[in-house]
């Protein structure tokens, strides 16, 4: 006798079916992600000048398309064409700031030995009023009343920071062979420039198991991903150039020692969104507050420079120059620089960290407006 299931079973069974796919399909996609942010951890050192190179080529294929279709060059000289015409504004720029970046790099390394000690000895004299103060307000109560029972773990948690600075010293150590990698760097760009871009076309022929829906949808998928990293890294490159000289003039006037090479690098770290803001000024600030001269007033200073150039690069420098390209939130472009450089686990998945997270919008969008439909 054949069994026979109610309209609401038969509904029930669908959607536990439903959910059961799902969640297998979920549980693959998870394996997947887990198994690719492994591999790229693992060859994060191979793989990251590789990426670095795919994304110069990507920003520099409508130069170099320029000098094939309008100027009506081949291949190999018009790749030439598009490194001399970068290469030598860069090294003209670099003879002409280069010389001071040298000369303060030089005399950072060299005398920091006795910047250390000059900075010590600084925060020595500054700690009878600093002392003073936290009696005075109440502070060092509090601090003492919060640390009182917790020695052990204060002890643990210096213990475990000692071990990790030990273990980065290692595996600084063993990714000094790893930075020859980047020496491949310009060859795997040579050869990018040189190949055809692939067309949507090409891209949904190496998809025949697809439905042609599908595979024009994933085709769309490609070029938004490639669009979107085009369009962020070029006017990323120029607003951090933008940022890297004035903050380096800025923090020199300040009379910040370094001031032009630690403002200079700050700025061109901000390539990734805000982190040359936070690894600069953990060094500037310090150094303005304890160097000999320095101080408040200085840090001041300092943080007046900070704000004036966030100031311009918000509401002067990225709008015109980048636009909301990719559509994210501050605070969504610090989370995805922080979840992705972890997911990954190096230096790939912090360079492609918020185009990663503007594609995934654009996927959720797609997916949400072609495949999802109303289930309440």
């Amino acid at each position: 006798m054949p069994i026979v299931f109610s309209q609401r079973q038969q509904t029930a069974i669908a959607w536990s079916l439903t959910l059961l796919a799902a969640a297998a399909a979920i549980s693959v996609l998870a394996f997947g992600f887990i198994m690719l942010a492994r591999l790229l951890a693992r060859f994060s050192g191979v793989l990251a000048p590789l990426f670095t190179a795919a994304v110069l080529a990507l920003i520099l294929k409508p130069y170099q398309a320029f000098f094939r279709n309008r100027l009506r060059l081949r291949p190999v000289p018009a790749m030439l064409a598009v490194c001399v015409t970068i290469v030598t504004p860069l090294v003209l720029l670099l003879w002409m700031l280069g010389g001071m970046l040298i000369e303060q790099a030089g005399d950072l390394l060299q005398h920091m030995p006795a910047n250390m000690e000059a900075m010590r000895g600084r925060a020595l004299e500054l700690w009878p009023k600093l002392n003073e103060k936290l009696v005075e307000y109440g502070v060092a109560a509090r601090l003492r009343s919060v640390l009182e029972g917790r020695s052990a773990d204060i002890v643990s948690a210096a213990q475990g920071a000692l071990e990790g600075a030990l273990s980065l010293g290692a595996s600084a150590f063993r990714s000094v062979a790893g930075l020859l990698t980047w020496a491949a760097l310009p060859v795997y760009l040579v050869f990018m420039l040189m190949a055809d871009p692939i067309s949507k076309e090409q891209v949904e022929k190496m998809l025949p198991f697809l439905k042609p829906e599908t595979r024009r949808d994933a085709a769309y998928l490609a070029d938004e991903f490639v669009s979107i990293v085009v369009a962020f890294f070029r006017g990323q490159l120029v607003v951090a150039f933008c940022q890297a000289v004035l903050f380096g003039f800025g923090f020199m006037f300040c009379g910040l020692q370094y001031g032009f090479l630690i403002g200079f690098v700050m700025g061109l770290l901000n390539i990734i969104p805000y982190l040359g803001n936070i690894l600069g000024l953990s060094i500037a600030l310090p150094l303005a507050f304890f160097q000999a001269g320095g101080g408040p007033g200085t840090a001041a200073l300092i943080l007046l420079v900070f704000g004036a150039v966030q100031f311009l690069e918000a509401y002067v420098l990225t709008p015109r120059i980048i636009g909301n390209t990719t559509g994210l939130h501050p605070v969504a472009i610090i989370f995805s620089i922080f979840f992705w450089g972890s997911a990954f686990n190096g230096m790939v998945g912090i360079i492609l960290a918020v185009p990663l997270s503007a594609f995934l919008v654009v996927l959720w969008r797609l997916v949400k407006e072609r495949y999802m439909r109303e289930i309440v």
